[in-house]
Formats: structure tokens, sequence, C-alpha cells
């Protein structure tokens, strides 16, 4: 089904439901050189199936396609299109660079009292699992700073990790990338600070703990994770040289 379509006739017409602000779209391309090979305004347009809403519109800022836009995101990808070797590495890099990112947000936003975070979590839960308090509260110097290696071992352990789960799990499941990493984050915050390690006796009960340690945990939680979805979605691409592995290459081809 074909029809000709102009920049005036699109900004007026809208189907039944559909708000042209809420559309899908999978690229824009503006138009830089004489040689593009993209019909000039007003030329025929091949209609989206079901929709009665063209496939590609001339707007003010370029060329908006739409039909490459998958509607959803696939529970699965295709096993010949996935990289869980470059993801593992991927979750590594991005498990040391969230990490830093997590204590960064806990200078301006500390989640623990001075008094309880004389002994930390991670070193509570050493002291849970047997190891001394000497050990547990084992210090190395660095410009004169007393630092806990101990805890930070955990810290970047729990971080690379978790890195390493959710960008190979991204590799077969993309849902785990909903809202770009921050559903994974919250999951996560909700499972430890809030289930686990209050059932462990490491952290008091969720209502023993303040609010200012519940909303420092939990902003934390998803500036750590998506701070994780960014590192992967940069390095697989450059890596690779593909998108992700639920998106049509077509989308990005020219970029």
């Amino acid at each position: 089904m074909l029809r000709r379509v102009t920049r005036s006739s699109w900004e007026t017409h809208s189907s039944p439901g559909i708000r042209p602000g809420s559309l899908r779209v999978a690229a824009v391309r503006s138009a830089r050189s004489s040689s593009s090979t993209l019909p000039a305004e007003g030329s025929v347009t091949p209609l989206l199936p079901g929709s009665g809403l063209p496939a590609a519109i001339n707007c003010s800022s370029g060329w908006t396609f739409l039909s490459r836009m998958p509607m959803s995101v696939p529970s699965t990808t295709d096993r010949a299109r996935r990289h869980p070797e470059v993801a593992a590495l991927v979750g590594v890099v991005a498990g040391i660079f969230s990490a830093i990112v997590k204590f960064g947000w806990e200078v301006p936003f500390p989640p623990r009292t001075p008094e309880r975070n004389a002994t930390n979590p991670p070193q509570q839960l050493l002291e849970q699992l047997g190891f001394s308090d000497h050990f547990a509260h084992t210090l190395v110097y660095f410009n004169g700073n007393g630092l806990p290696v101990m805890s930070f071992i955990i810290h970047f352990g729990f971080a690379i990790f978790f890195g390493v789960a959710y960008c190979v799990g991204a590799e077969r499941f993309p849902k785990i990338t909903l809202w770009q990493g921050v559903a994974f984050g919250v999951v996560v915050y909700v499972v430890f600070h809030v289930i686990v390690m209050p059932g462990l006796g490491t952290v008091p009960a969720p209502w023993h703990q303040p609010w200012q340690e519940h909303l420092s945990e939990l902003l934390g939680h998803i500036v750590w994770m998506w701070s994780i979805e960014v590192v992967r979605r940069d390095l697989r691409s450059r890596i690779t040289g593909e998108p992700d592995p639920w998106v049509e290459p077509s989308m990005t081809a020219g970029r």
C-alpha cells in the first residue's frame, strides 16, 4: 500500500489511538549531502502494515524511519549473533568501573552512620563467616590514608560478578537491560539490602534502617547498574563492530 506524504500532511494527520510523539523510531538521518538516495519530500512512501502510517517521514530534522524498529524486544536472541566471551570481558571492565562509580556515589550520600560504618557490611559478613576482627579490618595505606582493603575486595568482587552476569545474560535475554539496566539495579538492591543481608543479620532489618540508608542504596544501585549498561553497550559495539543481538543490523547501518 502506497501513499503520497508531505510534511504538512504528516504534521496534521494521526491515526486513531496513535500520537506521532509516541512512535518508536529507529534512526534519524539528516539530509547532509546532495548524493542522498532518500526520496524527496512528497514522494510515494510505503506504509507500515496495519498502522496507516508511513515507513519514512521527511521532517525538519531529517528522515525518520519507522519500519526498522522492532515493536517488541524478543525474549531471547539469535544464537549466531551472541558474543558471550566478549560480554564476559566487557563485564569485568564494567564491574570495575561501576565499583568506582558506587564509591563516588557514597561520598556525598553515605548510606550508614559513622557508628555503623566502623564495621561496614563487608567486614561484618567476613566476621560472620569466621574471619577475625583483625583480618576483616585490615588496612593498607595510600598517601597516609588507611583503606579497608578487605571491604574493597568484596566491593569490587560483588560489582565484577554482577557486571559479568549482566553483560553475559544480556546476550541471550535482552529484557535484562530494561530501562538501561535500572530495573536490574533495583532488583539487586531489594534482594540484598531488603531481604538477604537483613536475613543473615549482616545489616539491621529494613524497618530499622534509616530512610537515608534506603535512599542512598536504592539510588546508588540505580546509578551503579546504569554505569554497567553504558560501558556494556559502548565496549561491546566497539569490539564486535555490531549492535546488540536483538537490534536489527540495518537500523545502525551507516552510523
